[in-house]
């Protein structure tokens, strides 16, 4: 069998709990991801919630494992009011890939996903313009990862 990279990234970061296929998406947002190699999630922002590097800060959602490479996705509502604050998230997810999560930040995918929870009402392209140099692409689901 071959080596799971993300796996390996995922035990090797602190704080981090590692979860068979999609085990770590919530119920209501599984079917909003569809993986076709699925090797394994992480809830950052539930296992990040208490500790110091996350405590009170906007965290990212999900890293999904798939081909030994990080998808990091954010299921969220993609409406213009909510740019601001997916905009801080990406900001922290890279600080925090650079500081304590560094053998994910190696296999990571770019660009970064926002999964519209349901439809897209964005009317402010000079945001949409600074999440884009923030390597952030936002998406309807089902996001489709494809090995």
């Amino acid at each position: 069998m071959a080596e799971n990279k993300f796996k390996i990234a995922v035990l090797a970061t602190p704080d981090l709990v590692y979860n068979e296929g999609k085990g770590a998406l919530s119920n209501q947002y599984k079917r909003k991801v569809e993986v076709a190699d699925c090797q394994g999630s992480v809830d950052i922002d539930f296992c990040l919630k208490d500790k110091t590097v996350g405590k009170n800060q906007c965290r990212w959602d999900y890293a999904i494992g798939s081909n030994n490479q990080s998808y990091f996705v954010e299921i969220h509502s993609a409406d213009t009011k909510n740019i601001d604050e997916v905009t801080k998230k990406a900001y922290w997810l890279k600080s925090w890939l650079k500081t304590s999560a560094q053998k994910l930040d190696e296999i990571k995918h770019l660009p970064f996903y926002w999964v519209a929870t349901s439809g897209i009402d964005i009317r402010n392209r000079n945001k949409m313009a600074k999440l884009a140099t923030l390597n952030v692409k936002l998406e309807s689901s089902p996001f489709v990862i494809k090995a």
